[in-house]
């Protein structure tokens, strides 16, 4: 038999010394506060050596610190077995309990001098050990479970000189000293603390933690409602928007880049080239000006050609006018004929001078006579020379007169002809001018009009429309290509990838197969060795161990280990000691074998269990080598893959771009040539319009000219007039004159001639009276007085002939010359004119040039000025600091033909609209897509998103998050954690309704002990009986358990197996799962333990008193009755425990703590110790007085001194037959 058999108290909470009997039942009886639960707290650390499961309160001194508040403490356990005692020792070590078993019973000596001291360290004890050769174990145990396995019995890797100090031989030894620790801190009468004290013995209260799933599930929930969200059509399209939105975005801030580096570049080439354009318009300027001043000196040279010219011109027409009126004037005066008789002057002298001396001879003979008549006439004649001199005189001042009034008259007229032609020259010019430029305009505008026909309106616009949809085109072609192209290779890398994770795959398989076949048989192994050490103590090597010392040099050499040495079944015994083996002798020195102890087959143990970690870490290690080979791929393959759909996506978006490009650019062409054709049309109704115009003008202009010159053609003419009829005026008052004179000369002629021919008359009546010829005579003088006055015109006739002879000579002989004079000074004009129109034309062609040029180099400053203020304009947008670094290193530009301000304008664009317009509908999708999910969302998807990166940041990750599918791998993963809760909850149910099967086991066996041992007493029956749980908690997990077993394979991930079913499997699964999470919030429970599984209900037959199925003892009847019934269920769910603890070895006792023994009336103190002895357990009891002492084996009684000391007195022990 083996039991505890005395406590000792050393210096220990508060006694100096005490010795306790245990080796029956004891009773110890005192006032409150003296130390009656201190002693059963102490008796109980020897069964359960846990210091937190003997009662005390967490504010008060703990045990180590009240039990051992001095070095010089100790707790002494005495044990007795069969074969003799050993001691527990007690102690404080570094601040915790620790032990040492010496063989032996309790020595006061050994502990206690002859002076009374008590040694403060185990040294001291161990050489008082040491004096008297008790052995002692040299390890102090510091660990309470090393301890609880020496004591119970679970030898398992302890030291042989160890397993004599159990008090039973046990593994599974947990649940006894649970059941006697739950006896004695359990005071309540309820089934629920029963039902704890059961549960509390078996080997683990198995809880399930509400907490944990309360957690989980209020976020699977949210979870799953993530996912749903997620997946819905509007938030797909969002998160594609989004993706696309970036992708979008990044181009267009890649394109602004671009722009902004052919910004930089034309910025940069602005700068070079203005000073060079500056020099290169002051020398154009400078050349323009010599070319103006050269301009203007060809036209003044050729003004004054033209002027001197124009002159000499002006000279000839006035020589042919001259010409014209001389012509008219000698023509009207029949110069001809007068010249004719002037020329015949001399002949008729001659004539003249022959009728005189011919009428000298006749008329010699009447010579006086004749003389004096001759007197007479030559008087006559005389007077008539005097009258006609003085009249020719006279005639010859008037047409002096005439000629000097006609002279002045003409001079007067010409000059007023002169200036007047000087006058309307310039109103002619300018009108002719105006009349050329018209003539000019209208010549320019059929021109412009022919160039519009055959003109192509927008052309460049076309072109760049054309070449817009050419190169769009071209683009998707390439783009296309290109995405075909990434996406081939894609899936080229991704076959590469599989392939090499499969290799990977393959590689771990067979190295982790291998290494698993090494566990196996290390397993195996393992699990043999544990058979032989598991049946070493009831086989044949447990016997030899014990009953044969030195075996294992002598029988031990030639036994079968396997067959034999753990044979369980041998019944081994002695008969008689002999050296040899069934009649046979033989030397087994020179068997070289050495037989395993236990000890070695514990270190083969361990060291199969060590290879067998090391291999399940080789295992763990090739695992996470796998995942890092895995993951090295992914390092190695994704980037390549996500460069490639980064080129798809970017290819996609080019593509849709680039076509809505086209298909605008398409549009804006048939828009703009219909434009075109319209403006055409406009332009050629335009320039027929003006055209009409022009004509018009022209013909105005030309009419203008008409006028002018008709004008002054009409003026000279009337001045002409006007000077003609003067003239003619006058001439008509001198012909008057002269006509006069003429009357005048002519009457005094025919006076003369009167007087003459009376004369004559009477100088022939004379000579004919003195017979002369007077016929003849008369004859002669007739024709003299013809002559004479022949004579007389010719003389008044002289000058005219002599004027006309200079005029001829000066103008009417010269008329020809005049004319070719005229055309050959016309033609200098033309060929001064021609010569100054080509050189006027080389200089304005020249002029042109560089006034075109000086317009370009004007043109391209005036560019770059304004290229330049719209950069410094630039540079206060509050955008331009973001690309400010660019424009620090010039070199960094792009070269580009394109305007700074057009692209400043486009970099505007696509700052303020394009990208801004994205940037906003980003942030719009964003946000209405984040809106969605709440801030503690599965995806850990950020919603306060604040400026514009963040945003382009969120879309990047969820284009990361869509391209590597992580929607699938966290569904997959939430959907195997919702498979894992629901298969946890069962499994973990199953395991409370397992339970609930062993506590229904152990009921059972109550309930037997009970028939088997029934108590000689008041209570006639005892029964208990497990309900099922009222919980509603319990009852969903078992109905989610109950769901788990019937739909495990639809739960979950969709597997091969999976059917269309599995979606209202899913859900039925997830109602459960709410209704959990419901249930849990509303209880407030933390967790759900063995004892919710569960109802225990009593039924308890007292006298004739049939309690029925009740959960309260307190139902049953008296306080007495009830504690009866307490303890008598608290020794029987001992004895049960007790029982079943060793199936070889039944032969100890236990103690059973309970405090409330002193409320059983004494019949029933008897009774309830007798049911206790018959269990082989002992009671221990406390209680202020003891009504029946007789009762019990030991009696102590505990009292306190004047300093608070425990003392410890026995009052009754009485011994009976055990």
């Amino acid at each position: 038999m083996r039991y505890l058999n005395k406590i000792i108290f050393i210096n220990s909470a508060k006694i100096r010394y005490a010795e306790i009997n245990l080796d029956g039942h004891v009773h110890f009886i005192g006032t409150q506060g003296v130390g009656k639960s201190t002693l059963l707290r102490a008796i109980l650390f020897f069964y359960n050596a846990d210091t937190f499961g003997l009662g005390i309160p967490r504010q008060k001194t703990t045990y180590t610190d009240y039990y051992f508040k001095d070095s010089n403490a100790y707790i002494v356990y005495e044990v007795l077995r069969d074969e003799g005692k050993f001691c527990v020792v007690s102690y404080k070590s570094q601040h915790k309990v620790c032990f040492r078993i010496f063989d032996g019973e309790f020595n006061r000596n050994f502990f206690i001098s002859e002076n009374g001291n008590v040694p403060n360290s185990w040294d001291g004890i161990a050489e008082e050990l040491d004096k008297h050769k008790v052995f002692y174990t040299k390890r102090k145990i510091e660990e309470h479970k090393e301890y609880r396995d020496i004591l119970y019995g679970n030898h398992d890797g302890k030291k042989t000189e160890l397993r004599r100090y159990s008090i039973l031989e046990s593994k599974d030894y947990q649940y006894i000293p649970k059941t006697i620790q739950n006896v004695f801190l359990n005071s309540s009468m309820q089934a629920e603390f029963i039902k704890q004290t059961i549960i509390m013995s078996l080997e683990n209260d198995v809880k399930i933690d509400l907490n944990q799933y309360a957690h989980h599930l209020n976020d699977f929930e949210s979870q799953l409602s993530d996912i749903r969200k997620f997946k819905t059509p509007s938030a797909v399209a969002q998160a594609e928007s989004i993706t696309k939105l970036y992708i979008a975005i990044k181009n267009l801030e890649r394109e602004k880049t671009q722009l902004v580096k052919q910004l930089v570049w034309t910025v940069n080439k602005n700068e070079q080239e203005e000073p060079e354009l500056n020099k290169r318009m002051e020398k154009q300027a400078d050349h323009e000006y010599v070319l103006t001043g050269k301009l203007k000196k060809l036209e003044d040279a050729f003004k004054a050609k033209e002027d001197k010219i124009k002159g000499d011109i002006r000279i000839q027409d006035e020589n042919l006018r001259t010409v014209k009126r001389l012509t008219e004037e000698y023509q009207r005066i029949n110069i001809d004929q007068i010249i004719a008789r002037v020329e015949r002057k001399e002949a008729i002298g001659d004539e003249q001078k022959k009728l005189i001396d011919e009428k000298d001879l006749l008329s010699t003979q009447f010579k006086e006579l004749t003389q004096k008549f001759q007197a007479l006439l030559d008087q006559l004649e005389n007077q008539l020379n005097e009258f006609l001199n003085a009249r020719e005189a006279e005639k010859n001042k008037i047409n002096a007169d005439f000629l000097l009034y006609q002279t002045e008259t003409r001079k007067y007229f010409d000059q007023q002809l002169a200036e007047q032609r000087i006058e309307h020259k310039k109103e002619i010019i300018n009108a002719r001018e105006i009349w050329e430029q018209k003539k000019l305009i209208s010549k320019k505008i059929e021109i412009e009009r022919e160039g519009i026909k055959h003109k192509r309106f927008f052309e460049d616009e076309i072109k760049k429309f054309d070449l817009e949809i050419k190169t769009s085109s071209d683009v998707v072609k390439e783009l296309t290509s290109q995405m075909e192209s990434s996406k081939r290779e894609i899936e080229t890398i991704q076959k590469h990838w599989e392939l090499d994770e499969k290799e990977l795959q393959k590689t771990f398989e067979r190295d982790r197969e291998k290494l698993e076949v090494k566990v196996a048989e290390a397993s195996n192994k393992i699990s043999e060795i544990e058979s032989y050490i598991e049946n070493s103590k009831n086989s044949l090597y447990g016997w030899l161990t014990e009953q044969y010392p030195g075996w294992e040099k002598t029988i031990g050499k030639v036994i079968d280990e396997k067959n034999v040495l753990f044979n369980t079944s041998l019944s081994p015994k002695f008969s008689g000691k002999s050296n040899n083996l069934y009649g046979i002798e033989i030397d087994l020195n020179e068997v070289n074998k050495k037989v395993k102890t236990v000890d070695d087959y514990e270190a083969e143990k361990a060291e199969l269990k060590r290879i067998a970690e090391d291999i399940i870490k080789s295992i763990a290690g090739i695992s996470e080598k796998l995942e890092r080979d895995k993951e090295n791929l992914k390092r190695k393959y994704q980037p390549k893959i996500r460069d490639k759909k980064d080129l798809v996506k970017e290819s996609e978006y080019g593509i849709e771009q680039n076509q809505s490009k086209n298909s605008e650019a398409r549009v804006k062409l048939g828009k703009l040539s219909a434009r075109a054709e319209n403006e055409k049309k406009l332009q050629l109704e335009k320039f027929a319009l003006e055209i009409e115009d022009a004509a018009r003008a022209e013909l105005r202009a030309k009419g203008e000219v008409e006028k002018a010159e008709d004008e002054l053609t009409k003026w000279i003419r009337a001045k002409e007039s006007e000077r003609d009829k003067k003239i003619k005026a006058e001439e008509e008052k001198i012909q008057q004159l002269l006509i006069n004179v003429d009357a005048e000369i002519k009457v005094e002629l025919e006076r003369i001639k009167k007087r003459k021919y009376e004369i004559n008359s009477q100088k022939e009546k004379e000579l004919s009276t003195k017979g002369a010829d007077t016929n003849r005579l008369a004859e002669i003088s007739e024709k003299l007085g013809k002559i004479e006055a022949e004579l007389q015109f010719i003389e008044r006739n002289r000058d005219t002939v002599s004027d006309y002879k200079k005029d001829k000579r000066e103008y009417l002989d010269k008329v020809d010359h005049f004319r070719q004079e005229k055309q050959k000074l016309e033609k200098q004009l033309k060929e001064e004119e021609r010569k100054h129109d080509q050189q006027k034309i080389t200089l304005t062609e020249e002029l042109k040039i560089v006034r075109d040029v000086i317009q370009l180099l004007k043109k391209e400053l005036d560019a770059i000025e304004e290229d330049n203020l719209a950069f410094n304009n630039f540079k206060e947008l509050a955008f331009y600091k973001s690309i400010e670094e660019y424009f620090t290193d010039p070199t960094s530009g792009s070269e580009t033909d394109k305007r700074g301000k057009n692209l400043i304008d486009e970099i505007n664009d696509l700052e303020t609209q394009k990208l801004r317009s994205r940037k906003d509908e980003l942030r719009k999708d964003t946000n209405e897509f984040l809106g969605r999910f709440n801030d503690d969302n599965l995806f850990k998807f950020k919603k306060q998103l604040t400026n514009d990166m963040s945003f382009l940041d969120f879309a990047l990750m969820l284009s990361d998050f869509i391209e590597e599918k992580k929607i699938e791998k966290i569904e997959k993963e939430v959907n195997e954690r919702f498979a894992l809760i629901v298969q946890t909850i069962a499994t973990q149910t199953n395991s409370l309704v397992s339970n609930s099967g062993e506590i229904q086991k152990i009921i059972g066996k109550i309930n037997e002990d009970f028939e088997r041992k029934d108590f000689a007493g008041v209570i006639k029956k005892i029964e208990l009986k497990i309900d099922d749980s009222k919980n509603e908690i319990v009852q969903l997990l078992i109905m989610i358990k109950k769901y788990n077993d019937d739909n495990a394979i639809h739960l979950g991930e969709r597997n091969l197996f999976s059917n269309d079913d599995t979606e209202k499997k899913n859900k039925g699964a997830i109602d459960l799962l709410k209704q959990f999470a419901k249930k849990i919030g509303e209880l407030r429970k933390d967790d759900i333990s063995l004892a919710d599984s569960f109802e225990l209900k009593f039924r308890i037959i007292e006298n004739d008193n049939d309690s029925g199925w009740v959960e309260k003892l307190s139902n049953v009847g008296s306080e007495g009755t009830d504690v009866l019934v307490k303890a008598m269920l608290n020794i029987m769910l001992l004895n049960v425990f007790k029982e079943s603890a060793s199936k070889k070895f039944k032969d100890f006792t236990l103690h059973c703590m309970m405090d409330e023994i002193g409320k059983l009336h004494p019949n029933n103190v008897r009774g309830i110790l007798q049911f206790a002895k018959d269990r082989n357990i002992r009671l221990i009891s406390g209680s202020p007085i003891e009504n029946d002492a007789l009762a019990f084996n030991h009696i102590y009684k505990l009292s306190k001194d004047e300093k608070s000391i425990t003392r410890v007195k026995r009052i009754l022990t009485q011994y009976s037959e055990q």
